[in-house]
């Protein structure tokens, strides 16, 4: 029996691993900026002894606790004994610390930096620490480390009581919810919403009831989207015997190749137009999930095929064209493919009467901007009719990754057919 995942339990989990992290990674930084902090105070004091006077070769300086040499061979022998001359930096402070244990406070430590003073001599300046020192300043108790972690783990104990105490009193009314629109039926549907404390609880609630009262009006609409799209397929029908008979005549004249083939043309286009129209109408119809065949596509190819048939959208005005694809090939439903295409890259066409249109398409990632200087109705998303709603109901039914925005003078759409978005909230046009 196949356990189904609960969004409390994930929500819970989730936050709390989150709030886990935070502390344990704001717990490991206060130990870092602190050593870094001592480092940057001793690093400071250095360059502040570097000008110390009465510094000479052979005559080393201690002042406090830190020792001043003008050569390296003055440098106390544990300090230079742990570090190599060559991979000294200028201004760069150099640490040498042994540990007897990782929970253990430090056993020796050795610090060396070489400055060059405001006179531009050279000072190599270096400080030890061995147990005698440390045991100066040991704190009673458990070792810093052991109070970071025991701080870290009551923040992280009082955070979950916290969360767990808030996530209760949230999930109550959800849960309430539940039952409520578990239990609904004709009748209740009529009746008023109860009140589930949460406002947006209650706005729920008011869509929930809503749909159930707006199935059927949507099952009509569907029913009336589905006839009108099979009315459409009078318009390529039509098409196909109209230059049918023109070609037959063409023929019978003897006309001329090039007026033969386009009449050709047109019908391939209208034929290919049905068969797609057709094969997805009787997909869409059927409302049993299932999925079209997919095969191994080359989108870069088809978009660069449908692009140029559709350039006689924009002859007669004046538009730069930009294209950019690849030879990537994905696995997709070809016929879906080409309907959701053909109508982005029509549309851009048709609302474009001065300005630009950019296509840009990599892997699986479709991109179309249409800058519109001109006087069109550059507002209009994807057409009327068809175009429309078909667009949006095969990106819905596919749930793929979907935008469409309006930019400065005209609009830019993404679409990305390797990404799911089951929220499909993307999809409504703007």
């Amino acid at each position: 029996m196949k356990i189904k995942p609960s969004l409390r339990l994930y929500f819970l989990v989730s936050i709390l691993i989150m709030g886990t992290v935070t502390i344990l990674s704001f717990s490991a930084l206060t130990g870092k900026y602190f050593i870094e902090g001592m480092d940057n105070a001793l690093k400071i004091d250095m360059i502040d002894a570097a000008e110390m006077p009465g510094v000479e070769p052979g005559h080393p300086v201690q002042y406090l606790t830190l020792n001043i040499a003008s050569e390296w061979e003055d440098v106390p022998e544990p300090v230079s004994a742990n570090f190599e001359l060559d991979k000294i930096q200028f201004a760069e402070l150099n640490d040498y610390i042994e540990f007897e244990g990782v929970l253990s406070p430090p056993k020796t430590g050795h610090f060396v930096m070489k400055v060059r003073n405001t006179s531009g001599e050279i000072r190599y300046l270096s400080k030890s620490f061995d147990e005698s020192d440390a045991e100066k300043f040991e704190v009673n108790g458990p070792p810093h480390l052991i109070r970071i972690f025991v701080y870290a783990a009551s923040g992280i104990g009082l955070f979950s009581l916290v969360f767990f105490i808030i996530l209760r009193k949230v999930a109550k009314p959800v849960v309430a919810l539940k039952d409520w629109a578990k239990s609904l039926d004709e009748n209740k549907v009529k009746q008023p919403a109860p009140d589930f404390h949460y406002s947006e609880l209650n706005d729920l609630a008011d869509i929930v009831k809503s749909s159930l009262s707006s199935v059927q009006q949507s099952l009509d609409r569907e029913q009336a989207f589905l006839g009108h799209a099979s009315h459409e397929l009078r318009t390529p029908i039509s098409v196909v015997r109209t230059n049918s008979e023109l070609l037959a005549k063409l023929v019978e004249k003897n006309a001329s190749p090039e007026r033969q083939q386009q009449a050709l043309e047109r019908i391939q286009r209208a034929s290919l137009t049905m068969t797609d129209l057709t094969e997805t109408l009787l997909w869409l119809n059927r409302q049993d999930n299932s999925t079209l065949p997919a095969t191994q596509i080359e989108l870069g190819g088809l978009i660069s095929q449908l692009f140029e048939d559709l350039q006689y959208l924009i002859v007669g005005k004046r538009v730069e064209l930009s294209i950019q694809v690849d030879q990537q090939r994905i696995l997709l439903p070809e016929t879906l493919c080409r309907i959701v295409l053909t109508n982005l890259i029509r549309n851009a066409f048709q609302h474009t009467n001065d300005g630009k249109v950019e296509i840009v398409q990599t892997g699986g990632e479709f991109l179309i901007r249409n800058i519109n200087d001109g006087e069109g109705n550059s507002e209009q998303a994807l057409g009327f009719g068809l175009g429309l709603q078909l667009t949006e109901r095969l990106i819905k039914q596919y749930h793929w990754r979907y935008s469409n925005q309006e930019i400065v003078g005209g609009r830019e759409v993404f679409l990305n057919f390797n990404v799911k978005d089951k929220s499909d909230q993307n999809c409504d046009q703007s």
